[in-house]
C-alpha cells in the first residue's frame, strides 16, 4: 500500500465514495490493515454489511485489533458521548445513514472534533437524471453545504472507480483524492490500486 495514501487516509476526516460493489468498504478495510496495530479504531457497520471470515483471513490486523459496533444510530452516538472518545479513528460503513439525523451528524462531528478523532465514512454515489445523471455523493453534498455554515466536517475526499487499463490477474481500481469534495476531475491526488478477489491486495 502506497505510504502517502495511507498517511492521507490516517491525517484527515474523509469520505471514501464510489459505485456499488466498486471497493469501497475493502480500500478502507485495506488502509486501517496498515494502521490498526498503532491506532485505536471503532469500525460503526449498522447494516452488517462487513464478512468477519473475510476480513480475518484478508485484514489479519483489522480483525484482531479494531472494535467493531452494530447498533442503532442513536445508540451509537450515546456510546460515543459515554466513552468520551477512546479511539483515534472512528469509521462509519456506510457513512449515508448518518443522514438520517443531520442533529446526530453534528453531535458526532462535535465530539471527534474536539477530541482529534477521525472522522471516515464511506458513502455510495448516486445518479441524479435531472442533474445531467452525472453522479454524485449524498454525504459529499451534505458536506459542501455544511461549509456554508462552518460545519466543515469532512477535508479531504476520496473518490474509487474501475481504471481502464487491463490486467489479467488484478483488477486496477483509481484512487483520486480531492480537498473537501469532487469538483470535475480536478483530484489533488491519484493512486493506483490493485484488487483479487474482492480485497485490496
Amino acid at each position: 500500500m502506497d505510504k502517502d495514501l495511507v498517511r492521507i487516509f490516517t491525517n484527515n476526516d474523509i469520505i471514501v465514495s464510489g459505485g456499488v460493489s466498486v471497493g469501497k468498504t475493502s480500500l478502507t478495510l485495506a488502509l486501517l490493515n496498515e494502521i490498526a496495530l498503532e491506532k485505536s479504531i471503532l469500525y460503526y457497520n449498522p447494516d452488517r454489511c462487513v464478512d468477519r471470515k473475510f476480513i480475518q483471513k484478508y485484514y489479519k490486523n483489522v480483525y484482531t485489533d479494531v472494535f467493531f459496533m452494530c447498533c442503532p444510530l442513536k445508540t451509537f452516538i450515546e456510546y460515543i458521548v459515554s466513552t468520551n472518545i477512546m479511539y483515534d479513528i472512528i469509521v462509519v460503513d456506510p457513512g449515508d445513514m448518518l443522514l438520517l439525523s443531520r442533529k446526530l451528524i453534528y453531535q458526532l462531528y462535535d465530539i471527534t472534533s474536539a477530541s482529534g478523532c477521525r472522522l471516515i465514512c464511506t458513502s455510495q454515489l448516486r445518479v441524479n437524471p435531472s442533474k445531467g445523471a452525472k453522479p454524485y455523493s449524498t454525504l459529499e453534498e451534505f458536506n459542501k453545504k455544511s461549509i456554508n455554515i462552518n460545519k466543515h466536517i469532512f477535508k479531504c475526499s476520496i473518490w474509487l472507480r474501475n481504471a481502464t487499463a487491463p490486467d489479467p490477474i488484478y483488477k486496477l481500481k483509481y484512487v483520486d483524492i480531492f480537498d473537501s469534495y469532487r469538483v470535475g476531475n480536478k483530484y489533488e491526488k491519484r493512486f493506483l490500486v490493485k484488487t483479487m478477489k474482492g480485497y485490496v491486495v
